[in-house]
């Protein structure tokens, strides 16, 4: 079924703050700092004709780099966040004026947009993220020589819901990530900085092995709506609906940290809705022995009510819905 068939509403969203401080990233070797881009002209505007040299002795910082930071020059370079938030606060300045109209960035790296709130598009990515996603390791070694594993990707075999998920990095940071097909499967990459650690700091995503870190998001515990269209995405990287004979369906989700099925059970019967489980499921997995938590819902009365309050890609996807009409 074509993704577009998933709608999302532009309410509830939850106001995001701390996203300037979240970004202060100290530059080191083989490690840029985040900058701001687009703000020369709003910030000369707001001191009127405070002179370089003035605010580079209120500032501490070297004249040439306030020079090249404020300056005319064509090419923008761009201002360290950290610096940024130190000339708002020396200036009173409001950046919620201009938040919009900025974009982040490396020296030379693409510049991104971030959203100033959390909607149900940015809650469903989270959901699918903590499923079937995984955000690396800062620290872990790679070839391009940067300092800093930047990498985002998310794995399937539905190409379909990779490109919904293109839409909403596109919505909401100005930036479309590549999706690579390998065998069967599907792989969505963003190699960005910006979004690594605006996921990782900001949002609060575990990083490197998640497996007995994935949990719903401390901030979307404050919105149910919002918790719902999380696990909306969460079900749809790692949720089933299959038929069991002719008659009988069954919703299962299976996680190997149970702390997660628990949350998911919480969310569901919140709803209104009976699951059965959590139940243990042993098994295998590369050779070795696993231990995984499975909820299920069975009823098909319950069924019916899961599909109508979690009406996802999977479900959308799915044949029982003719059988329920």
């Amino acid at each position: 079924m074509p993704t577009s068939h998933l709608q999302f509403p532009k309410h509830p969203a939850l106001e995001l703050s701390g996203i300037l401080e979240g970004l202060v990233h100290p530059k080191s070797q083989g490690d840029d700092c985040i900058r701001i881009y687009g703000v020369r002209g709003w910030i000369r505007n707001r001191i009127g004709n405070t002179s370089n040299k003035q605010i580079s002795k209120e500032l501490g910082v070297s004249y040439k780099n306030i020079t090249n930071w404020l300056g005319n020059g064509s090419r923008e370079i761009g201002i360290p966040v950290e610096f940024f938030i130190k000339l708002c606060h020396t200036y009173h300045l409001n950046f919620d004026e201009i938040f919009h109209s900025t974009r982040f960035g490396c020296t030379n790296s693409k510049k991104y947009s971030l959203p100033g709130s959390l909607g149900p598009d940015i809650a469903y990515l989270l959901g699918y993220l903590m499923g079937d996603g995984h955000l690396a390791n800062p620290g872990d070694t790679i070839s391009n020589g940067s300092n800093y594993n930047a990498e985002i990707r998310i794995t399937t075999n539905l190409v379909e819901d990779l490109q919904l998920l293109q839409k909403i990095f596109g919505s909401n940071f100005s930036y479309t990530p590549t999706i690579y097909q390998e065998h069967s499967f599907y792989r969505l990459v963003a190699r960005a900085k910006v979004l690594h650690i605006f996921f990782s700091k900001i949002l609060n995503f575990p990083v490197g092995n998640k497996k007995k870190a994935t949990r719903v998001p401390q901030i979307i515990l404050s919105c149910p709506e919002l918790e719902r269209w999380f696990l909306m995405g969460f079900f749809d990287a790692d949720g089933s609906i299959c038929k069991l004979s002719q008659k009988y369906w069954n919703i299962r989700i299976k996680q190997f940290n149970p702390k997660m099925i628990q949350e998911c059970i919480r969310i569901i019967k919140e709803r209104g809705i009976n699951v059965s489980g959590p139940y243990i499921d042993k098994g295998k997995r590369n050779g070795t022995e696993t231990t995984s938590y499975v909820l299920a819902i069975q009823k098909r009365s319950e069924i019916e009510k899961f599909i109508k309050e979690f009406p996802s890609l999977k479900i959308l996807r799915c044949e029982i819905l003719a059988e329920i009409k």
